[in-house]
């Protein structure tokens, strides 16, 4: 298309579609996912695990990155009896929260 266009001031103004968040399929996605990473890097930081920051954390995932976002609960919480009250929840409901389907 072409606009022929004369002397004087010109504004062209759009609306770009907004893109959807992609659910993560992979450990390696989630990661991807900055609100996902950051919300389960602060839920290990709250459950007492100050030795866990975003890198460690992230070599700790290295063994499941092509795996299903639901490994990260069982490998960060292999034995629930030795880890805090309510962490392996705490972990499964960031997860989810970030692989349920947008509304």
């Amino acid at each position: 298309m072409t606009t022929e266009i004369g002397a004087g001031q010109h504004s062209i103004s759009a609306t770009l579609p907004t893109r959807k968040r992609r659910r993560p399929r992979t450990v390696r996605e989630f990661m991807d996912d900055p609100a996902a990473w950051g919300a389960l890097v602060a839920v290990m930081a709250d459950a007492g695990d100050l030795a866990l920051d975003s890198t460690a954390l992230a070599h700790r995932m290295r063994p499941l990155l092509d795996q299903p976002p639901s490994a990260i609960a069982p490998e960060l919480t292999p034995d629930p009896r030795f880890a805090p009250p309510g962490l392996r929840e705490r972990i499964e409901s960031v997860v989810n929260a970030a692989t349920e389907e947008p509304r």
